[in-house]
């Protein structure tokens, strides 16, 4: 393993805006020269830094450097020997300096050298940050002496990274693209979608049934392929997963006769009829609602009992209740970005899978999973939920993101999207596993442009915060800034956290969990201005009993230190009933600068530390009086998002 590594692990440059940073003149001596680029500020303290095990922060002079457009690298050559290292935007280490005839680490920093080449990283751009220390004694000590920044100009970018692109396109470009796949789930989408399918297909043996039945395959291909769930066994194991789309076979077929079979249609509704009535399983999620439910449909609306049904009387009259119940329970667990994640794996955490297998489920009944209030969690419906894990370059979708395609999320998003159009071109129900045959006509799109999940331009790919904000943005939490004229967004994960910022982050959240939120009057701070931006979140709070201010003052324009929005956080656990009476001191005892908490935060940090919802930073310290920044308090808030959506339903 290379030394480089080492080092990192022992210094963590984290980059901030310095509150003390001033312009001043060049200095007469710069220490440093540059082979092209020109250095065309100063700024003293501009360059905020912390090291892991200690939490304050420190500073150093920050030296801007315009790069030279067309350069493929820049040379620095230092007065002594030095170290430097290149950062990103969002404080993240980028192996960008490569090394010299005088370096001597692969792929990284030099140390002991007088000069430095950092070159071009793969989005064409200098790293935004490089970082100049002392070379490292023989007990890796060393100091940082002051930071380069460098102005460059942005790429052009035409397309908005939260758009881009029509519901149509999308469904278009994945259509294209199975055009000759034989996956038999995918052709009975394609077919649902008018389009031609392969004549032979793979899969499970229910699954080409299917296809074989929406393709319309001759009757002899499907009276084959029906045979083969003759022994489909509803007391097998997992026999629900199943269970629903032999169903919907057999009634999407409905002359072929059920002869020697071992289990009829009575006995399959039964057993979705039995998983639906005891859907608080733990095992059970979103993803099975939207298998179940598709088969009952047919008995569902149907207004009275026939033996032609095909199911016992008995079983017909649990059908509705079952089927109220499971939307019921769909509802009740959807999140606060609209979609579902798939329960067993970690609440909080929607993906594509989920979402889609309950949309096909919503079509089917002829809800509209882009407007049911049922189905509206935050103002984020369903389909909002969905389309923001498709692609960039809408050929697909990830599984609980926009930015990696996945195979499964992409066909069962396929399905759903199908389903949804022809469900909207209708205005009627479409069960897509019966109703795919009868697609003659073309497929019309629903007039919608797709709107991502959050991007942000300045989170590196292995920012360790990168997760959290992207998540706290779906949520509703926190939103991006963006420049006028900018594609782009920023979540300025190492910018500093405000008093004002964080009550309307928590406002946010009592906002996603669905919370009503009655009228409240000024809270008659002084520093409070009438329309700001914060002025009905700070109300809020006020009026939530959350915050009685600093006298006559809010606060506005403070810093919000860790042991506050620990206090903030614990009194709305409190007003939520969710913090108990007892609380447990031993987790916060643990850290080694407790003696350092305020009393007023002590109960509040040990709930917290208790519940395993904040922890400390590096060394076994709680730093609880440092100021928080937007990076700690994402990660921070999607955790208490998860708790209190678990402790709540």
């Amino acid at each position: 393993m290379r030394k480089i590594v080492s080092l990192l692990l022992v210094l963590a440059v984290v980059l901030t805006a310095a509150p003390l940073a001033a312009f001043a003149e060049l200095p007469a001596e710069i220490p440093f020269s540059i082979s092209a680029g020109k250095v065309e500020d100063y700024i003293v303290g501009g360059y905020s830094y912390t090291i892991y095990g200690d939490p304050e922060a420190k500073t150093a002079d920050l030296y801007t450097v315009s790069a030279t457009p067309g350069a493929e690298s820049e040379v620095f050559t230092f007065t002594e020997d030095r170290i430097a290292y290149g950062y990103d935007a969002a404080g993240q280490y980028v192996c960008s300096c490569a090394p010299t005839a005088d370096g001597n680490y692969e792929n990284g920093g030099q140390t002991g050298a007088l000069t430095a080449e950092i070159k071009l990283q793969a989005d064409g751009k200098f790293p935004t940050y490089l970082v100049v220390q002392t070379p490292y004694t023989s007990d890796w000590k060393s100091d940082t002496l002051y930071a380069v920044k460098f102005l460059q100009e942005d790429s052009a970018s035409e397309a908005d990274p939260q758009g881009g692109f029509t519901y149509g396109t999308l469904m278009e470009n994945i259509a294209a693209a199975y055009a000759e796949y034989d996956n038999a789930w995918a052709c009975v989408s394609l077919s649902a979608y008018g389009a031609k399918v392969p004549a032979k297909t793979t899969g499970s043996d229910v699954s080409k049934a299917l296809a074989a039945i929406a393709s319309n395959a001759s009757e002899e291909e499907v009276k084959t392929a029906l045979a083969a769930l003759a022994d489909f066994d509803v007391e097998g194991a997992f026999a629900e997963y199943t269970a629903p789309y032999v169903l919907l076979a057999y009634d999407a077929y409905p002359s072929y006769e059920l002869k020697g079979v071992k289990s009829d249609r009575d006995a399959l509704a039964a057993k979705i009829i039995e998983v639906l009535v005891n859907f608080e399983n733990p095992y059970y999620s979103a993803d099975l609602v939207g298998m179940l439910t598709p088969a009952l449909q047919k008995y569902y609306v149907a207004e009275k009992y026939s033996a032609n049904l095909g199911i016992s009387e008995e079983n017909y009259n649990k059908v509705k209740k079952a089927v109220d119940d499971a939307f019921a329970w769909l509802s009740k667990n959807q999140l606060a970005d609209g979609g579902w994640d798939n329960n067993y794996g970690g609440i909080g955490v929607s993906n594509t899978e989920s979402t889609a297998m309950a949309i096909i489920a919503f079509s089917a009944y002829g809800i509209d999973a882009g407007s049911d209030e049922r189905f509206v969690k935050n103002g984020k419906s369903a389909i909002d939920a969905m389309l923001s894990f498709a692609l960039k370059d809408a050929s697909g979708f990830g599984h609980d993101n926009a930015s990696v395609g996945d195979g499964f999320a992409t066909e069962q998003a396929f399905r759903a999207l199908v389903a949804y159009a022809r469900f909207k071109q209708s205005g009627k129900s479409f069960n897509l596993y019966v109703d795919a045959k009868d697609c003659k006509e073309a497929i019309a799109a629903p007039e919608m442009n797709v709107v991502r999940e959050p991007e942000f331009s300045d989170i590196g790919a292995e920012a360790w915060y990168g997760s959290s904000a992207i998540k706290a943005a779906r949520y509703g939490l926190f939103k991006g800034y963006k420049s006028e004229g900018d594609a782009l967004y920023e979540f300025r994960g190492l910018e500093g956290m405000t008093r004002e910022m964080f009550v309307t982050v928590l406002s946010n959240l009592d906002k996603a969990l669905g919370r009503e939120k009655a009228e409240v009057a000024s809270s008659g701070f002084s520093d409070v201005v009438a329309g700001a931006w914060y002025e009905g979140p700070v109300n809020w709070a006020y009026a939530e009993g959350l915050s009685a201010g600093m006298g006559d003052r809010f606060g506005v324009g403070e810093k919000l230190t860790r042991e506050q929005m620990a206090v903030f956080v614990y009194s709305y656990a409190k007003k939520l009933g969710v913090a108990g009476a007892d609380v447990d001191y031993g987790k916060l005892n643990e850290f080694k600068d407790v003696e350092y908490v305020s009393s007023y935060a002590r109960e509040a940090l040990a709930w917290l530390t208790a519940e395993e919802l904040i922890s400390g930073r590096g060394g076994n310290i709680i730093a609880a009086r440092a100021d928080s920044n937007r990076a700690e308090v994402a990660a921070f808030m999607v955790k208490c998002y998860t708790y209190f959506l678990d402790k709540l339903m």
